[in-house]
């Protein structure tokens, strides 16, 4: 390490620094200048003794004192050129300035020229040389405003306005810091989160009041004199001069909120994933605002929940889910399947027309950023396992590691929040305010379509400030809007993207739950499939046949429509609904689980009523039937053959067929109790309604058929039937 000029060295027998000021050039005598004290002029010191004390370890290399050259203001610019153009003729004068004779000599000159005392020339020079030998030394003159404020001395009367009498206040001293150090930490820097002011009030107990127990066993505080207690002004003055602002945020918030909101930002997204599909964000949030039932406007659901995939080096958004649940593996899973859907038919389940080119997305990434919750355990091992996608898991709490899509989260509120019913607002629960859960207007599949309507505009409109871009990108006129990021990536920066049948994807993405095969269809959730291979293979038959058989049945929860089976021989087959008719008739499994919820309530509610009228039927069939006992047993002819009753059926059935009035006339009726004869009404009978008239025609056409065929069996027989022999 050589020695040069204007160099700064410690010499560590007394702790002294020292300025290199001017090195003969035979490498002789040179000049070095004390930083630290008042002296004001260079000493002489050999470069032999220099080289000999920095071998030996007692010299060694310092750090400059001198502050970074400022930019003065031009007030402060003209004072320095008048007080450096006074010695300027004196410093350029090496080495006779360093010299004590001629130095005097030279400073006698000026100071008669100049009309400036030789003392202020020395001190002028010695600023200089300590300076860095440059004008900008005398800018350190200008802040300077009176006598130091140095209060570990204890020699200074207290500083700032004039103290109250009875207000505290004193001249602090080291004692007092040392109290001011250990309340902070005690109590200002823990988890208690204790306010500035009652750390204060803690550290007046703790280390300026005396406490003493009086005859009656209380406690009493005996604090201070004002003259001999630090004031509040004094406490807080202290901790912001030598306050650690990472290490406050650290100790009160905790590491997580630290590295959330006050960590340094460097480095950019798009530099780190440099081409579409080299990882997608996946995060869910709840959105601000309350829904209500597609089915029952007066029905309040509450806050959906939505789930965005998008690509973290372009923004797109890529796959979407909004559903009722809350997170989980399963609808996770569900917004990733979406990322491979066809989003001209996606967009068209909920009657929104787009191009191809609007929603270019249909393939997998190369890795999956998540936040632990859905993307970690079992279940997300088939991603890896079974698709060869790699999962990133942040850490805990640390979503601004995912800051791509949290950005998101803001804008797609910011965008919709503000102008549909049932936002939440921040004034609920305040006195006079609205409930604004009663404002919800809009069911999920509404929402849907908004958010959808504010994904197209995020892919194909938003240009993204701050954004990146490449110096390709730049030569190319590529603007930062998502969907044209997305197309000279997939052009120029292709690699990323994974495409893979879209059954096998399903099958293996969506949640699974047992079904079963029987004769109506493959039942699930109450509802029943079919595929052509079922009706090939002849499930329902030998279902009916031989007994239901258990199956795994993949599923989209936010569709019914079909749902996926793996064949024995491992081809992933797509059964669909049965009973599916026409658009709008699809539904979310959990509208489904949720109708057969309110179907079981209603049989619940019910059945205790259908109890009781069907006791009440039992009686009345018991009666009549105890009724029509009596009645027959006392009519009863013991002489009347067998054969004769039953050869007179034909004829009394014709004799009340038409004692009934036609179709829709009645028979004479008895009082269900009295017995008495009732007449039937004029003209014709009560009105019967379509159920009652199909019923009596399809039992006049039975009748009318089993008459005809008694009548032919008649005439076969001779007429035998239906009389009574000799």
């Amino acid at each position: 390490m050589e020695i040069f000029v204007n160099g700064v060295w410690m010499d560590l027998r007394d702790n002294a620094r020292y300025r290199i000021l001017w090195i003969s050039p035979d490498g002789g005598p040179c000049w070095w200048i004390a930083l630290d004290g008042k002296r004001q002029v260079p000493e002489k010191v050999s470069m032999e003794d220099l080289l000999a004390w920095r071998g030996t370890g007692r010299l060694v290399k310092a750090e400059d004192p001198v502050p970074a050259t400022r930019k003065p203001t031009a007030a402060q610019r003209e004072i320095r050129d008048r007080r450096f153009s006074v010695i300027s003729d004196a410093v350029s004068r090496e080495p006779e300035i360093y010299d004590p004779h001629k130095r005097a000599r030279i400073l006698a000159e000026i100071s008669s020229r100049e009309g400036v005392r030789v003392q202020n020339l020395y001190r002028s020079l010695g600023r200089y040389w300590k300076g860095g030998k440059k004008a900008d030394a005398f800018l350190a003159l200008e802040n300077r405003r009176g006598k130091c404020r140095d209060y570990t001395k204890g020699t200074y009367r207290p500083l700032g306005r004039r103290r109250r009498e009875g207000a505290p206040g004193k001249v602090l001293t080291q004692e007092d810091f040392r109290n001011f150090s250990q309340a902070v930490q005690k109590y200002y820097l823990s988890e208690d989160k204790l306010s500035l002011t009652e750390t204060y009030s803690r550290m007046l107990r703790a280390h300026y009041c005396n406490f003493d127990t009086g005859e009656d066993g209380a406690r009493r505080a005996s604090m201070r004199p004002p003259g001999e207690l630090p004031s509040f002004m004094q406490f807080r003055y202290w901790y912001r001069n030598n306050r650690d602002v990472v290490a406050e945020v650290k100790t009160r918030d905790g590491e997580g909120a630290f590295e959330r909101n006050a960590r340094s930002i460097v480095g950019h997204t798009e530099r780190k994933y440099t081409y579409p599909g080299a990882a997608f964000q996946i995060d869910a949030t709840i959105a601000d605002i309350y829904l209500v039932k597609e089915n029952d406007r007066n029905a309040i659901v509450g806050r959906p929940v939505m789930y965005f995939v998008m690509d973290a080096y372009t923004r797109m958004v890529t796959g979407m889910l909004v559903t009722f649940r809350p997170p989980s593996w399963a609808d996770a899973m569900a917004a990733l399947d979406n990322t491979l859907s066809d989003k001209v038919e996606y967009c068209m389940r909920f009657g929104i027309g787009i191009q191809d080119e609007e929603w270019p997305c249909r393939q997998l990434p190369s890795a999956i950023i998540a936040d632990r919750g859905e993307m970690e355990g079992r279940a997300a091992d088939v991603l890896v396992s079974g698709l060869g996608i790699r999962i990133e898991n942040t850490p805990p709490y640390r979503g601004d590691l995912k800051g791509i899509i949290e950005q998101h989260f803001r804008l797609i509120n910011l965008q919709t929040s503000d102008l549909l019913p049932g936002k939440v607002r921040k004034d609920f629960g305040q006195r006079g305010t609205r409930d604004y859960r009663l404002d919800a207007r809009l069911d999920i599949r509404q929402f849907t379509r908004i958010i959808i309507k504010c994904v197209l505009f995020h892919n194909n409109f938003h240009l993204m400030e701050g954004y990146q871009k490449e110096p390709q990108m730049r030569s190319m006129g590529i603007p930062p809007v998502p969907r044209d990021l997305w197309r000279f990536g997939v052009r120029y920066r292709s690699g990323g993207l994974v495409s893979l049948p879209r059954e096998q994807v399903r099958y293996t993405l969506l949640p699974k739950e047992e079904g079963a095969v029987t004769e109506r269809g493959v039942a699930f959730h109450g509802m029943h499939y079919v595929c052509g291979e079922a009706y090939g293979e002849r499930w329902f038959e030998k279902a009916r046949i031989a007994g239901r058989t258990k199956t795994d049945i993949a599923y989209d929860p936010t569709s019914t429509a079909a749902v996926y089976i793996l064949h024995e021989d491992g081809r992933f087959l797509k059964c669909l609904r049965e009973d599916l008719k026409g658009p709008g008739s699809d539904t979310t499994f959990a509208e489904v689980d949720d109708d057969q919820e309110r179907d079981l309530d209603e049989r619940a509610a019910h059945n205790h009523e259908e109890m009781e009228r069907k006791a009440e039927l039992l009686d009345f069939i018991d009666r009549e039937i105890e009724k029509a006992v009596r009645l027959a047993e006392g009519q009863k002819d013991p002489a009347l053959p067998k054969t004769r009753r039953l050869g007179e059926i034909g004829r009394n059935r014709k004799t009340e067929i038409e004692g009934e009035g036609g179709l829709d006339g009645t028979m004479d009726k008895a009082g269900p109790e009295t017995g008495v004869v009732q007449p039937p009404p004029k003209g014709r009978g009560p009105e019967l309604n379509a159920v009652e008239k199909m019923i009596r025609r399809q039992l006049e056409e039975r009748l009318k058929g089993m008459e005809e065929a008694r009548d032919g069996n008649s005439s076969k027989n001779g007429g035998v039937q239906g009389t009574i022999p000799g």
